[in-house]
């Protein structure tokens, strides 16, 4: 039987994921003759009472409308980005970022260019980064093909260690 770990910041209880990742790789895939797509995994959830993960969806439609709509406007502003010159050199960035501005408060798309002139919203990004290093790790290091790409992105959370602790100073 394979194990499965439910990944950082899962929108379900982490005591389900053996349950669900069993249905999914295994009882659904023999039900349908092939894996499935992401229609059908909805669908089934939808249509099949028995489907271990039918509560993880939002059923109320105004609900499940609002939520969809929340994901098209991440979706928007996640790739919207922006032309800068950088050593007399163009380079394409993001745009905006999720930033908090305050403790406690919701995070908001600040555009780099404001971001540049905060310590505070600097290192959020710099957080950001690492995060994004270490679940690519996560996810690809146990690949034989991107064996390789392991030690970069070690070097380069070291780095960012090391600037971290400098700025500490």
């Amino acid at each position: 039987m394979r194990k499965y770990v439910a990944t950082a910041g899962a929108p379900f209880p982490k005591r389900l994921v053996q349950k669900y990742g069993s249905y999914l790789l295994e009882v659904l895939p023999k039900r349908l003759g092939r894996p499935p797509t992401t229609d059908e995994i909805w669908k089934d959830a939808r249509d099949n009472p028995r489907c271990p993960y039918r509560n993880y969806f939002t059923w109320d439609k105004a609900k499940a409308a609002e939520n969809y709509w929340r994901v098209q406007a991440r979706h928007l502003i996640n790739h919207i980005a922006e032309v800068v010159v950088v050593e007399g050199k163009r380079k394409i960035c993001r745009a905006f970022f999720p930033i908090t501005e305050r403790r406690g408060s919701p995070k908001r798309w600040i555009p780099m260019a404001d971001i540049q002139s905060d310590p505070d919203m600097l290192d959020q990004i710099v957080d950001m980064a690492r995060r994004e290093l270490v679940y690519w790790a996560e996810r690809y290091g146990v690949y034989s093909a991107l064996k390789g790409v392991s030690q970069y992105i070690d070097r380069a959370l070291r780095a960012i260690e090391k600037i971290r602790k400098s700025k500490k100073k």
